[in-house]
């Protein structure tokens, strides 16, 4: 399933710095995902990196997906995607800028296989829990962890301990699979 994405490329511009000149706001669960941008941007100068077409290309589409992805799905996406397809992002391209988009907090591994790597836009979206089934790998995510949050928290105050996220993964067997 093809979402829509959060621009449009014949919207975006760059000068000739590499720097860019602007493109339309969206607006996810309250959020302006526009900031995410900048965030990226930042992390790259600070690094004394640019900010080329395919790293937006590749920063559009993983906030384009509202799911969990690997590497090979997140180029068969762009691959597929006819907005993206013409931007030259290949699978090395997306090694190479996970580190940096995790290093700056706008993905991370989320921990729900043991055999690839899955990740997950965090930028934008509330803390949860992931219930994964051992047998068919369906993932689950419960975003009403309020509860869960402030037993967690409490218990990271009792140790002086200064909570700033969580990653939690309960693992079973879902209903369709117990059959």
């Amino acid at each position: 399933m093809l979402l829509h994405p959060i621009f449009s490329l014949d919207k975006f511009s760059v000068d000739k710095k590499h720097h860019f000149i602007g493109f339309n706001s969206y607006y996810h669960k309250g959020v302006c995902m526009e900031n995410y941008k900048e965030i990226f941007e930042e992390k790259l100068k600070e690094k004394r990196l640019r900010f080329t077409k395919q790293r937006m290309v590749l920063l559009d589409a993983i906030f384009s997906l509202h799911e969990h992805f690997t590497v090979e799905s997140l180029y068969g996406y762009i691959k597929d995607n006819e907005l993206y397809n013409k931007s030259m992002v290949s699978v090395p391209t997306i090694y190479r800028n996970l580190p940096l988009l995790m290093e700056c907090g706008l993905i991370k591994k989320a921990d729900i296989s043991d055999d690839k790597d899955i990740y997950e836009h965090t930028y934008g979206h509330p803390l949860h829990v992931h219930i994964v089934c051992n047998v068919c790998k369906k993932v689950i995510e419960e975003d009403d962890t309020r509860g869960l949050y402030r037993y967690i928290k409490k218990v990271a105050e009792k140790h002086h301990f200064n909570l700033d996220d969580y990653c939690l993964s309960a693992k079973g067997i879902c209903k369709e699979c117990e059959k």
